[in-house]
């Protein structure tokens, strides 16, 4: 029983160390392809609004992270009476924006999308690829 065990671990132990080496290579691998210039065409398009890509079976990724500074909307909140307030603003304990209303609101509120926009910041994590189902472009 021990020795199956011992097995076993000394198994796991080179299963682990493959699964290193094999991630490594798909890191490695996925990088150079996000260095070619294939992968440029569908993500330089993405550079400044986030989203993906789908084409010849991989899908080119760069997703977004949209972030309200708390106190920039807790001054221009303050100044508005709540009864006021846009409808994509919810207060909890911290301020709420549905990203989604807030972007049909500041088009037809400019003036008061401006003061909510200094409060408003967008970053975008790591370029990604990964093969995908399909074979068909698709965007998002």
């Amino acid at each position: 029983m021990i020795e199956e065990i011992e097995s076993l671990v000394s198994q796991l132990s080179e299963a682990e160390k493959s699964k290193v080496v094999i991630e490594d290579t798909i890191a490695s691998l996925k990088n150079k392809i996000l260095q070619t210039k294939h992968a440029s065409t569908y993500l330089n398009p993405l550079s400044n609004t986030g989203g993906s890509k789908t084409s010849d079976g991989l899908t080119y990724s760069i997703p977004k992270k949209v972030e309200w500074d708390q106190a920039d909307l807790d001054l221009i909140l303050e100044s508005i009476p709540r009864a006021d307030w846009p409808p994509f603003v919810t207060q909890l304990t911290s301020y709420k924006v549905d990203n989604s209303a807030w972007k049909s609101w500041a088009i037809e509120n400019p003036t008061m999308a401006f003061k909510f926009n200094r409060a408003r910041s967008v970053t975008f994590g790591k370029k990604t690829v990964a093969r995908s189902k399909s074979k068909t472009n698709k965007e998002d």
